[in-house]
This record gives C-alpha cells, structure tokens and sequence, in this order.
C-alpha cells in the first residue's frame, strides 16, 4: 500500500525517452510534411540560382583555405530538401517521386562540379594550393567521423523535418557540410587534373550522401510515411501538371516573339523597297 507521501509522479527519464522515440504524428501532420518537402524541394530557378552561389562562397573558402567562407557557403546551400524528398520518396515506394528528386540532385551535382570546376579555373591559383589549404586536404579521404557525422546529421535532418513544430535549419547546415565540401573539392580536383583529388573527395560525398538518404529513409519509415502515398503522388502529379502549364506559356510567349520579329522585318523591307 502506498503511503500518503510516496510520490507517484512519472519518472522524469522514462517520460524523456518516451518523448523523444515518439514516433506517431497525425496522418494530418503526414500530409502537411510530404506537401512541404515537395514544395521546398521543387527545381526551380531560385534553387539553382542559390546552389550556384553556395558553390560559388564554398569553393573561393576552399581555395583560399578560409573556414568561415566555407560555413557561410553550406548555410546557404538548398541541398537539404531535395536529399529528404528523396529519402521520403524511398520510404513511400513512389516511383514519381523517386525520378523527380533523382533528377533534382543528378542536375544539382552536375552543376556544382561545374561551377567549381570555373570557379578554381578563374582564381588561377598555382597547384600547390591543393597541399596548402588544410580545408581540401581534409575533403580528400572517406573516414569514420566524416560517415558519422553524415548519419546523424540525416538522422536529425529528416526527424525535424518530420515533425511541423521543429525547425530542420541547423540539422539542415550539417547535411550540408557532408555533402557540398566534398563535392566542390571534387570540381575544384577536376580543374587542376588531379585525379586523386577527384575521385577521394567524390568517394567522400558519394559515401556520405548515401548515409544521410538512408538516414532519412530510416526516419521516414518509422514516421509510417507510408500510408500517405496517395498525397505524395497527387502532390507530385499536380507539380508535373504546372510545370507543363509553364513550358506550354514559355513556349507560346518565344513564338509569339518571333512573330513579332518576323513582321517586323517584313515591314522593314517594304520600307526599303519603297
């Protein structure tokens, strides 16, 4: 029998474990976060135009071997959306969805390495810079902290993004600095023709990219993203639909100028002719 001055309250360690491996959220909340990370993570022409100028910041911090310049690179960087979105895509099985945020990050690397790749080629800084500057030396090799900290940062990134009430920014930042670092030192290796450089720092961001979409891939499942899959394809069906929209406008506007164009040389001869 309890006595009158026992305490009953619950164990304050036992509520903070429960709290914190709560993984049941309100198909609601489910709905509301794939809507999100769709529309966050579409290509648009301000993503492209924010990761060409993260790459731009990152590579000079690289080059000139300045950490602060890097860090204010990766906060920039829009790379956290399109690797979740890909996660989520995996953890729904939605075949859409999967080719989208595949082809986000495929055109997404490509235009990074580019950029770096013109950016080193720019600056013009003698090949000793590659044994100089400690911030792509350290971008070089794939090790178990840089593995580590890509897991845990996928981990946080997608549990946050998960949840409507977090802010997934600073786990955002991380994912980041896995990701973009290496990759631009891969650029920045393919510029000087060192084939070392390139293929370590690619390893090292192909190795941690892939960490933090499993991550997220984890995390996603056990959120039961699953049973949301309809959302996600209608989400995904209503984007293509707008994009079509938009091309078919672009496509009317350049013909409509070159009518335009073409009367107006027509005009011009009978001008001349006169």
């Amino acid at each position: 029998m309890p006595t009158k001055n026992q305490d009953n309250s619950p164990n304050p360690i036992k509520v903070a474990l429960r709290s914190f491996f709560d993984f049941n959220i309100t198909p609601e909340e489910r709905k509301e976060t794939i809507n999100r990370l769709i529309e966050e993570s579409k290509a648009d022409n301000a993503f492209y135009i924010m990761l060409f100028l993260s790459t731009l910041i990152t590579a000079s911090g690289l080059l000139t071997d300045n950490i602060v310049v890097v860090l204010g690179g990766m906060l920039v960087a829009p790379l956290l959306t399109p690797i979740l979105s890909l996660g989520m895509a995996m953890a729904t099985t939605q075949e859409d969805s999967l080719r989208r945020s595949f082809n986000i990050i495929a055109k997404s690397v490509l235009l990074v390495l580019a950029v770096s790749f013109v950016t080193t080629l720019f600056f013009n800084f003698p090949e000793t810079i590659l044994q100089k500057s400690s911030e792509i030396a350290s971008r070089t090799t794939t090790d178990m902290i840089s593995l580590f900290i890509a897991l845990i940062a996928g981990l946080a990134a997608a549990f946050a993004w998960a949840r409507p009430k977090m802010s997934a920014a600073l786990p955002g930042v991380a994912v980041a600095a896995s990701v973009l670092p290496p990759l631009v030192v891969s650029g920045i290796g393919l510029a000087y023709f060192q084939k070392d450089i390139f293929w370590g720092a690619f390893q090292l961001f192909f190795s941690n990219i892939i960490i933090t979409i499993l991550a997220s891939l984890t995390i996603f499942s056990l959120f039961g993203f699953f049973t949301v899959r309809k959302v996600e394809e209608k989400k995904i069906k209503e984007e293509l639909k707008e994009l079509e929209r938009e091309k078919k406008e672009i496509i009317k506007e350049i013909a409509k100028e070159e009518k335009m164009e073409t009367n107006n040389t027509k005009k011009t001869k009978r001008k001349t002719k006169k």
